[in-house]
């Protein structure tokens, strides 16, 4: 997704959500980092947003912005409504959310350590993809992510989050330590 798509999407799921401030979620939240984001952020058609305040939206923002809806027909990207319980995220990651603001609209996004623990926690081969390019243009640290695994209390998922963690950056040569 461009970053035009992006704040036109944004814009949208604002105006039909009737609020200024939203949250994102997944691979395009690197747009609040930078300018010239991998080719898998620009790739991806989804945009994830977590509507915290008012879930019941989900199915408005789904019809009028979803997959199948003339939105994504006519511009080629669409909005992908979490559900209210959130996809698996390090402790304190709401304190570290990145404003984007388009227009007079805010996204707060999913900080780019928080995002990559997020992408182990789904290990999906496209998430896997989207580490190995955020470590190739050096847009996040292994230490810190591996920081950010670690304050999860059970060891087992740290163990399952730093094992994924291992097998997106072997193909890259990246050792962690």
């Amino acid at each position: 997704m461009q970053r035009e798509q992006f704040d036109q999407l944004l814009k949208r799921a604002a105006e039909l959500c009737a609020a200024k401030d939203l949250v994102i979620f997944g691979s395009q939240s690197v747009h609040a980092l930078t300018d010239r984001p991998p080719a898998e952020v620009l790739r991806s058609q989804e945009c994830d947003i977590w509507l915290l305040e008012q879930p019941d939206l989900s199915a408005r923002i789904t019809a009028e912005l979803g997959q199948k809806s003339a939105f994504a027909e006519t511009t080629g990207v669409y909005a992908d409504p979490l559900p209210p319980d959130l996809p698996m995220v390090p402790k304190g990651w709401e304190e570290r959310l990145v404003a984007y603001s388009t227009g007079n609209v805010t996204a707060r996004c999913l900080e780019i350590h928080d995002l990559i623990v997020s992408k182990l926690g789904a290990g999906r081969l496209k998430d896997y993809e989207f580490i190995a390019a955020v470590f190739t243009v050096k847009l996040a640290r292994p230490d810190e992510v591996i920081r950010r695994v670690q304050t999860f209390p059970d060891p087992r998922t740290q163990a399952v989050l730093l094992a994924r963690l291992r097998m997106a950056t072997e193909a890259i040569g990246l050792r962690l330590t």
